[in-house]
């Protein structure tokens, strides 16, 4: 046989199980029909309705509540039985066949058993189930009342405990309702909020759930590279060995042609011969020139560090809402030891360089004195005078620089230079709209790998909480030599010497 834990009592399960449940079963527990009584093993169940229990039921639907609500329900039920000829429904039709019962309280008007007090609701149900017993029945009483299952083993009759998860789910209290009513009202002022999605993408458009980079840290080129390569750029530029001109000699009178034009040629565009300064002052700006190029080649690693591609992504922001988010405001947070900057395009300059490439080349050396003519002192001393002709300087204003579109974003931070925290703010963000994304970068110092977390968050006046995504970001350094950019360079100089 098949023993049920709740049913200790069970020792026939071929027999019709008759089941006595007394009121608090009716009140507590969940509706008869969702009862899993298949639980008690047996393949016929009756569940005897008796008439304490509609008595006790009568009492207790005129009150409030859940009780009230509940004998009212169970009331309603007995009236359709009592129409019934048979006085039962069945309310389970297979494994097992349950069926529902009445029997009125002249079954059993008696006491089955010296002591029971029939005027006490609980005994007089105990009353109705030991006539059954004595009757050859196999019955049990299933209640939740420690008392009236004391009472009811004591005059011998089998008792079953209404199991915890036969009991219907607890009613809220006051506090628990008003919790409810609240999240209720929150639940519709969120439908008519702005409804913000955040991700972060790569440059493909692919969706980030981490930012993981491995980036070179260039080393320093050893310093018998250094000598070496600053010889071989003294060979292809070596110091011009720069003598001092002559006087011209006085002219005697001429006596031919070719003497009459040289004369003339003197006089009116004379030569400004090379003179010692100009010689000691050739020689200084090479020794300088040379030791330029030494420090570049030096300090080439700094450089390239300096211009290195560091970890990017994008943020894109939308609005699925039906509202649009008025003063938005859309933060991209470094959490961790680095810093956070607009994206630059790839390979663009990051100095004030005239030209984006003069890092990746060397300077021409110093060109060294000559004698000038009339002509090219005139042009040296135009020169000294007016300085290089100053150009008109440009504006170059870009789009969000500043804030003339309600409906745009605009920087508020982080377009200049790096920040702890990116900024960018709108007036009125639109809902129902594509993606608006922000691009940036990653910085931070390389002498040991980085981790952290890239926190976006948007805010707006009528968002009740602020909208937050978070990935983690992971970047690994590993020393990389700089010296074939190094040998690059000086051949590309040596060739342009050549």
């Amino acid at each position: 046989m098949k023993h049920s834990p709740y049913y200790r009592y069970m020792v026939d399960d071929s027999r019709t199980l008759l089941v006595f449940p007394d009121t608090n079963v009716l009140i507590q527990g969940r509706p008869l029909r969702d009862i899993p009584w298949s639980e008690l093993g047996r393949p016929e169940i009756e569940l005897i309705i008796c008439g304490p229990v509609i008595r006790e039921l009568d009492r207790l639907k005129n009150k409030g509540g859940r009780a009230g609500k509940a004998a009212r329900a169970m009331s309603t039920v007995v009236r359709g039985l009592m129409a019934e000829p048979t006085k039962s429904d069945v309310i389970h039709p297979v494994s097992p066949r349950v069926v529902r019962r009445l029997i009125s309280a002249s079954a059993a008007r008696s006491p089955t058993r010296v002591g029971l007090d029939l005027n006490h609701d609980d005994q007089a149900i105990i009353n109705q189930a030991l006539a059954s017993l004595d009757a050859g029945e196999d019955a049990v009483l299933l209640t939740d009342d420690n008392f009236a299952a004391m009472t009811a083993e004591e005059f011998g009759l089998p008792v079953m405990m209404l199991p915890a998860h036969w009991l219907k789910q607890p009613e809220a209290d006051d506090s628990e309702k008003e919790i409810a009513r609240r999240d209720a009202e929150i639940a519709r002022l969120r439908a008519t909020e702005p409804q913000p999605v955040l991700q972060f993408v790569d440059d493909n458009g692919t969706p980030l759930d981490r930012l993981d980079a491995t980036m070179p840290r260039y080393v320093a080129i050893k310093k018998e590279d250094v000598d070496r390569l600053v010889d071989r750029i003294a060979q292809a530029a070596p110091l011009v060995d720069v003598r001092e001109t002559p006087l011209p000699k006085p002219l005697t009178a001429p006596r031919t042609l070719q003497e009459e034009i040289a004369r003339l040629v003197t006089v009116h565009m004379p030569v400004t011969p090379v003179t010692a300064a100009e010689i000691e002052q050739y020689q200084a700006d090479y020794k300088t020139w040379l030791g330029d190029a030494r420090a570049k080649i030096a300090e080439f690693h700094i450089e390239w560090n300096r211009r290195r591609d560091w970890p990017r992504a994008t943020l894109e922001a939308v609005n699925v809402g039906s509202r649009p988010a008025n003063s938005a405001l859309l933060e991209i947070e470094a959490a961790g030891r680095f810093v956070l900057s607009k994206a630059s395009n790839r390979g663009e300059a990051t100095s004030d360089d005239a030209n984006a490439l003069e890092w990746l080349s060397l300077r021409p050396p110093p060109k060294p004195p000559r004698p000038r003519t009339g002509l090219d002192e005139f042009h040296h001393q135009l020169a000294a005078i007016t300085g290089p002709v100053p150009l008109s300087p440009g504006f170059g204003l870009r789009r969000h620089d500043f804030p003339s579109d309600a409906d745009a974003f605009f920087w508020r931070s982080g377009r200049d230079k790096a920040v702890r925290t990116l900024e960018i703010t709108c007036k009125t963000w639109r809902h129902g709209r594509v993606a608006d994304c922000l691009a940036f970068q990653c910085f931070a110092g390389d002498t040991a790998d980085l981790g952290g977390q890239l926190i976006a968050r948007l805010s707006a006046a009528n968002l009740g909480k602020a909208v937050e995504v978070r990935i983690p970001i992971r970047v690994k350094f590993v020393d990389k030599s700089i010296l074939p950019q190094a040998e690059e360079m000086v051949a590309e100089f040596e060739r342009q010497r050549r």
